[in-house]
């Protein structure tokens, strides 16, 4: 059950930097005002340790946060589907 749980958050990870990634592509490919950096996809990559080494959530969860804050204080919320 551990071995299971571990492989379910490194997944779960890695759609959270997919996603992450999916969204600086689509912020810096439309005519938002804010073009983000590349750099904010490693704010993703502490997720996929997770599994490994849960502590590393404390640092990942301020870090994603603050990336969605400055997106919606700059874009807007993000809506699914544009």
């Amino acid at each position: 059950m551990t071995v299971l749980s571990q492989w379910g958050a490194i997944f779960f990870g890695l759609v959270v930097l997919v996603a992450l990634v999916l969204d600086i592509r689509g912020l810096r490919n439309s005519e938002a005002p804010w073009r983000p950096n590349w750099a904010w996809g490693l704010v993703g990559l502490p997720n996929l340790a997770v599994g490994v080494y849960p502590p590393i959530l404390a640092a990942s969860v301020p870090l994603l946060s603050f990336y969605l804050y400055r997106r919606g204080k700059q874009v807007g919320a993000p809506s699914i589907g544009s």
